[in-house]
């Protein structure tokens, strides 16, 4: 029996047509096309996760720091720099209008020793002015503050960066969360009517506001929020990076306030995150969650002020 090809001279098969390579290019496209949402899904899942638990990190380095000092950090905090200490009458003494901080130190600056960063704590002098390698102010660009605290400015640890938030400055210098600064403008100023609207959260210039002080209810009150340091801000179009380090003037910077819905898209003291559909919160008691960007503006609202006796709906 003859084996082998019984057509010597006819050569077989061999490989895919070219219609046959463009179905299966074409099958892949649409697996791919399929499987990519999935995937991004999946990821901005795993970077909301993370974006959470850096924020009930805060809130545990908040509630430790009460502990200690029986009072929450204040939201910024200014020394003499002539005399060296707290001003007893709570006087701006650098200011940029008659009423606004240069150069103060924001609340993360104070509770670097209970997220395992005191060595950067340690770099900080209190004695001299915040300092900030980048400020933008409608137009203008620059460094302000002092110097000697610039290496500090420039060590801002990992807990204080979003994963999913855009980066406009670098991770070591500019922060994505926000303390509550109450119901109005604006927290960061000197203010001696102690209703005022801005003295309904719980940070503030000089603030001292404890646990028993929140009679709304820990569960029912923002502590810390999400402000994209690239988002729209006070004074600040959309990615040129308004929220530095520790460094506050009258900008607001590292305050956000319950006068506009989560995610406005224009330059406000608003919450703002880069997740879809709204903004990831840690409450006072240190729980968190995230906020859509449809909830109850008069919910919205009563969760930013401590002692109202607001009706809080749900959310």
């Amino acid at each position: 029996m003859q084996s082998g090809n019984p057509h010597p001279f006819v050569k077989s098969r061999q490989g895919f047509t070219l219609v046959e390579l463009l179905v299966v290019i074409a099958i892949i496209g649409i697996l791919v096309a399929l499987l990519l949402p999935a995937i991004q899904a999946a990821r901005e899942a795993a970077r909301r996760s993370q974006c959470l638990n850096n924020m009930q990190q805060i809130g545990v380095a908040m509630q430790n720091y009460h502990d200690t000092y029986l009072k929450l950090p204040p939201g910024n905090f200014h020394y003499d720099p002539g005399a060296g200490t707290r001003p007893s009458d709570r006087s701006w003494v650098g200011f940029v209008c008659g009423h606004c901080p240069l150069g103060s130190f924001g609340w993360p600056a104070f509770i670097l020793p209970f997220m395992e960063a005191q060595a950067v704590h340690d770099l900080i002098d209190f004695d001299r002015q915040a300092y900030t390698p980048f400020h933008y102010d409608w137009g203008s660009r620059s460094e302000r503050g002092d110097e000697a605290n610039a290496e500090a400015a420039t060590s801002q640890p990992p807990t204080f960066v979003c994963p999913s938030a855009r980066r406009a400055r670098p991770p070591t210098e500019q922060k994505d969360y926000a303390i509550n600064g109450g119901a109005g403008c604006c927290a960061e100023r000197r203010n001696s009517n102690a209703l005022h609207s801005s003295r309904r959260g719980v940070g503030y210039y000089l603030s001292e506001v404890r646990f028993a002080d929140i009679t709304d209810g820990t569960s029912n009150t923002f502590l810390i929020l999400e402000k994209a340091h690239s988002s729209p801000s006070s004074r600040n179009e959309r990615d040129r990076g308004g929220n530095p380090f520790f460094f506050v003037t009258h900008q607001s910077q590292g305050y956000v306030d319950s006068r506009y819905p989560p995610n406005l898209d224009d330059t406000v003291r608003g919450a703002a995150s880069y997740h879809p559909g709204g903004v990831q919160v840690a409450f006072a008691d240190a729980s968190g969650r995230f906020i859509s960007n449809d909830i109850d503006f008069n919910t919205w609202r009563a969760l930013f002020t401590r002692a109202q006796g607001e009706v809080i709906g749900s959310f």
